[in-house]
């Protein structure tokens, strides 16, 4: 009989094997996903933490400054918006002179770091 090598994996990943396991699966009993199943007693389900609506927006990077003037110009009639995004991502890595954007993302980031310490001198 042929065993895979690592015990948790299927025989059927292995398909010269699996016609003599056939009746050996068959009768193995399945896992219970039932709530209180064994090893579920500790764990807790995490929640996500409310995001504050007054808290400033963070800072758009270079790309997204960049993408926002060649948007219109890359996208055609029925075109996806996950090809658009591919497209431009091809386009920026081409792109040599990137300072100006940098320059705006950096702005930007500045723009948040002011705002973000106001918000908490207002939170404490």
């Amino acid at each position: 009989m042929c065993e895979p090598k690592n015990p948790r994996r299927s025989p059927f990943v292995f398909p010269h094997c699996a016609p003599s396991l056939v009746p050996f699966i068959a009768t193995m009993a399945r896992p219970s996903r039932a709530a209180g199943a064994a090893g579920d007693e500790g764990k807790k389900k995490r929640t996500m933490k409310k995001k504050d609506p007054n808290a400033p927006k963070r800072g758009k990077s270079a790309y997204m400054f960049w993408l926002a003037e060649n948007r219109a110009r890359l996208t055609k009639p029925g075109m996806p918006v996950t090809e658009v995004t591919k497209l431009a991502g091809a386009e920026w890595r081409e792109v040599t002179e990137k300072s100006k954007w940098e320059a705006m993302a950096k702005d930007d980031k500045d723009r948040y770091e002011r705002e973000m310490a106001a918000y908490r001198e207002t939170q404490k």
